[in-house]
């Protein structure tokens, strides 16, 4: 009985001694999905994330759905996205993409020329990022076309190099070194329907995107 009894104790402190670790183990939030199709924000430990990643969860900024590819305006190539905002929200999206030539414009620091793409198509007028196809050395810069964005290489929203934006359009603007061929560039846009707040939860995505 004795033996029994010890045996107890010794099975109730490691049980304590697990349940301490995963207490004191890191939080992560995922966006649970729902029964119904629905996010739900949990904070759980790091050590059960991947569980959840392969049950069909996701995190907050991941891409949660990519739709069928279809033409669209000036021989572009527009994908509905959906990402997963910060609050576990679904935002609506497109990446326009698109093989462009660097126009000689007016080079700075030697470079080959500039060139971009706009928010052009119905409903989806706001620029929330973009990048090109393949990230090389050839890049010098490139950046949101929007009003208050930031500078690129010293130009501003709405003249660049290449293009003067029209009042209201938007769009990914990109600086590239000499002998630069043909690249694909793409900008994602969100939908005019977008909340302030999603705007900021989209550009956030993509800003960590482009740091990768």
């Amino acid at each position: 009985m004795k033996k029994v009894f010890v045996a107890a104790m010794v099975l109730g402190l490691v049980f304590s001694i697990s349940n301490l670790a995963v207490a004191g183990a890191p939080k992560v939030d995922v966006c649970h999905v729902t029964g119904h199709g629905g996010l739900q924000m949990l904070s759980i430990s790091t050590r059960a994330l991947n569980a959840h990643i392969e049950h069909g969860d996701f995190l907050p900024g991941e891409l949660s759905f990519e739709g069928v590819s279809y033409p669209g305006l000036y021989g572009s190539t527009v994908t509905p996205i959906q990402l997963v905002g910060d609050d576990c929200s679904r935002i609506d999206a497109l990446k326009i993409e698109a093989t462009m030539n660097f126009q000689q414009g007016q080079p700075v620091g030697g470079s080959a020329g500039w060139a971009g793409w706009s928010c052009l198509e119905i409903g989806y007028p706001k620029v929330v990022g973009g990048g090109v196809i393949p990230e090389d050395g050839t890049i010098i810069a490139q950046g949101m076309a929007k009003d208050g964005a930031a500078s690129i290489d010293g130009y501003n929203y709405p003249v660049y190099p290449h293009y003067t934006y029209p009042a209201g359009e938007e769009g990914w603007v990109v600086e590239a070194a000499g002998a630069t061929p043909p690249t694909s560039i793409y900008v994602l846009c969100g939908g005019s329907a977008n909340s302030d707040i999603e705007e900021q939860q989209l550009i956030k995505r993509s800003n960590k995107k482009n740091q990768k």
